[in-house]
């Protein structure tokens, strides 16, 4: 009887921080790693509507922080937005949104956490430039910074917690591997146990679906969402995140499976 108790015990042990160590671990790859982070951010450079959204942004930001003669700036942003457009079927563009998002990352892992989510639109804007000052009688030079608040949350939280989540997808998984041994170990059925395992896996797996469907896009919102213009980039942003956490878990929720059926084979035959 304590022998089943134990066994029991250890299964949900294994379940359960295997569940936080595929969390931890897509978060340390996709979002605390810069070249991860970059990879998942940059798809978002593709979509249609994020680029119109970032065009528009851009032009905007840049003649409210740059020094251009007012009677030139609607001009100045409509013609930097239409030039940006025109620019996103480019090679250019997809290495420029890179960089930006590379810089939206230093900007809260790299150094002291800021108080705010900022986009450096800086490299977009230099894409354009010199194509677009040729249609006006001034010369405009390209800002080395040009960021736009995209959140006026604090993500001194949600920082803190991504920097730790290396860390605890290791002590997680190792948790995880060291209960399902004893749990192997201890029990009077090994094949049942197996069986056990690998819909641990898969109950991990699906858990891990259901969240991202329904907390992480109320997560996004809850800590980006700050101005209706944004939405695209929210919307997109919480997309993007969900196809990423469904390619980590068709193999965690397939291998769950495969080792489910050895070990109710294994026990049935």
């Amino acid at each position: 009887m304590i022998r089943s108790v134990v066994s029991v015990l250890l299964w949900l042990i294994a379940t359960i921080a295997m569940t936080i160590g595929i969390g931890a671990s897509w978060a340390a790859v996709n979002v605390q790693s810069e070249s991860g982070f970059v990879k998942l951010a940059s798809q978002m450079g593709t979509d249609r509507e994020v680029q119109v959204s970032a065009a528009d942004l851009t032009g905007q930001a840049f003649v409210e922080q740059v020094d251009v003669p007012v009677i030139f700036r609607a001009q100045v942003s409509r013609l930097i937005s239409n030039t940006m457009i025109r620019f996103t079927d480019s090679d250019g563009w997809e290495d420029a949104w890179a960089e930006s998002v590379r810089r939206t990352h230093r900007g809260l892992f790299a150094g002291p956490t800021p108080t705010e989510v900022e986009f450096d639109f800086a490299p977009l804007v230099a894409l354009a430039l010199d194509e677009m000052t040729s249609n006006l009688p001034i010369r405009l030079a390209a800002p080395e910074e040009l960021p736009v608040v995209v959140s006026k949350e604090d993500p001194s939280r949600l920082v803190s917690g991504v920097a730790q989540s290396s860390t605890v997808a290791v002590v997680a998984l190792g948790i995880a591997a060291i209960a399902a041994g004893l749990a192997l170990a201890i029990t009077r059925r090994r094949s049942t146990m197996f069986a056990a395992l690998g819909a641990g896996a898969i109950v991990a797996a699906g858990i891990w679906y259901v969240a991202g469907r329904q907390i992480i896009p109320d997560v996004i919102d809850a800590r980006l969402a700050v101005d209706p213009a944004d939405g695209n980039f929210l919307m997109i942003l919480s997309d993007r995140v969900v196809a990423s956490l469904d390619s980590w878990l068709l193999p965690v929720a397939v291998g769950g499976a495969i080792v489910f059926a050895i070990g109710v084979f294994t026990r049935v035959a």
